[in-house]
């Protein structure tokens, strides 16, 4: 199971306060997730493997052990390239958990001090956090962008030895796609609250609302109901 914390409480305000759907979202997710391990991006495969149960208990669709050797071969290209590669994928795993920990928890004690007037900190103390804090957030992205930016290098490089297990992820992440536009077009639900993060366009039934540019490296799209 996904740890319990402070994201999973602002996921499911954010959730309620926006109408969205839960099932929607864990397959846009699972959907993001994948197109990126097409580019070299990771996720915890404790968390791939928890939201694709969650999308096979709510919707028809493949299960995961379909392409998980398509799936460690790609990991292993980059890791057979460079032996720190493994290193690099979890460090950025890790910050990103860190970041989303450390947001949600300003933003929970940012939250108390409006509604019971009471700040945990004194002027002087504020000022420094937020110095912190923001000081902590250039380093970290920093960070991310030169380990995102050396491991999609490396996966640019020697992407002819992964080709065939790429293109099975894409059909994978084409019938994830399908599904959810059906399911969607049936409810009557709106596309736009789920967003996909897509390092890839090669797929139908998508519609792309963002491009990249000199500081966004993928597309933003949301599934095609017309």
């Amino acid at each position: 199971m996904i740890p319990f914390g402070l994201g999973t409480i602002f996921g499911d305000l954010r959730r309620k306060l926006f109408h969205r759907n839960e099932n929607y979202e864990n397959m846009a997710w699972l959907i993001t997730a994948l197109d990126n391990y097409r580019a070299g991006k990771r996720v915890k495969d404790s968390s791939l493997r928890e939201k694709a149960r969650l999308v096979r208990s709510k919707f028809r669709v493949p299960s995961l052990n379909d392409i998980r050797n398509d799936i460690d071969a790609i990991k292993a290209v980059a890791e057979k390239r460079n032996p720190k590669m493994k290193f690099y994928a979890n460090l950025m795993i890790t910050l990103q958990f860190l970041i989303k920990q450390g947001l949600a928890i300003f933003l929970l004690l940012s939250f108390i001090t409006l509604l019971t007037f009471k700040s945990f900190f004194t002027t002087e103390q504020m000022r420094w956090v937020v110095y912190g804090i923001v000081f902590a957030a250039v380093a970290v992205a920093w960070l991310r962008w030169y380990i995102r930016d050396k491991i999609m290098r490396i996966y640019a490089e020697h992407q002819d030895e992964y080709r065939k297990n790429q293109l099975n992820i894409r059909g994978f992440v084409q019938e994830l796609i399908n599904t959810m536009r059906e399911d969607i077009k049936k409810e009557g639900e709106n596309p736009k609250k789920y967003k996909m993060v897509l390092y890839f366009k090669d797929y139908e039934n998508i519609k792309i609302i963002k491009f990249p540019n000199w500081w966004r490296y993928y597309y933003v799209a949301i599934v095609d109901t017309d």
